[in-house]
């Protein structure tokens, strides 16, 4: 019978200090590493200027049958979300002569536009609505005869015809973005104003074609991704050794790491 005891207590004594020895060796979960995955970033605004190509007929009321005239376009893009932006933009009409009887026009338009813009599929090409109100500023020089068989009964020789109106602005657009800085774009835009109380009608059309640049500084706190090419979903702490050792030698218990578990392991 003592014997029997003897064996018994010193089972429990063996026991014991096997788990004291697992408490000592085990690493708290605290101290792992944990797996970072990358974060959507959130949206910032850009600011991007551009110029481009403008043709246009320009006041089709004075210019009779018109053509289209080249002229520059230089604008302000702050796109304030991926589906909507504002622009403020500038267009001078390069100094040309219309039918039947107006020499040395010189004219200029200032707008202020909203873009409604809509993403093709997965492709950099991006279709824009675009409305809003412009300015225009025309003059020119009458060279016709004082005739009163003529739409120009009240205009003598020589006179110096100025307009300015308010009228608002219609249209549509592509872009394509062509680097991560730069984006080219084409648009068609119609004018409707109102002159002298007649009808509310189309003024003038034009077409527009250029580049604009993103100014904006990229924010490097929101670039969260792996660097990581092979795995970009596992981050650089996951492969650091540190890491591996601490994963491989916790079970799934909070507190104890289970000699006979690692062996199986194994």
């Amino acid at each position: 019978m003592r014997a029997g005891l003897l064996v018994f207590f010193a089972a429990i004594f063996l026991t014991s200090a096997n788990v004291s020895a697992q408490e000592e060796e085990a690493i708290p979960l605290d101290s792992v590493v944990k797996p970072q995955f990358p974060q959507t970033p959130r949206w910032k605004p850009k600011l991007m200027p551009g110029a481009g190509l403008n043709f246009a007929v320009i006041n089709n009321r004075q210019e009779v049958r018109g053509l289209y005239k080249p002229g520059l376009n230089f604008h302000l893009f702050y796109l304030h979300r991926p589906w909507f932006a504002i622009s403020g933009e500038y267009t001078y009409h390069f100094r040309h002569d219309a039918a039947p009887a107006l020499a040395d026009i010189d004219s200029w338009n200032a707008d202020l536009n909203g873009h409604l813009i809509m993403r093709i599929g997965e492709s950099e090409t991006y279709f824009n609505a675009i409305f809003g109100v412009g300015y225009l500023y025309w003059n020119s020089v009458y060279v016709g005869p004082n005739s009163a068989h003529t739409d120009f009964a009240s205009f003598s020789y020589g006179m110096n015809i100025t307009q300015r109106w308010v009228g608002a602005n219609l249209g549509a657009g592509f872009s394509y973005q062509l680097t991560k800085r730069m984006s080219g774009y084409a648009n068609f835009k119609v004018r409707f104003a109102s002159s002298n109380n007649d009808l509310f009608s189309i003024s003038d059309t034009a077409f527009q074609f250029g580049v604009r640049a993103d100014l904006s500084k990229k924010d490097k706190s929101l670039d969260t991704a792996s660097k990581d090419k092979k795995d970009p979903g596992i981050t650089l702490n996951e492969r650091s050794p540190k890491y591996k050792a601490q994963k491989k030698g916790v079970s799934g218990m909070a507190k104890f790491k289970y000699r006979w578990l690692k062996k199986r392991q194994r």
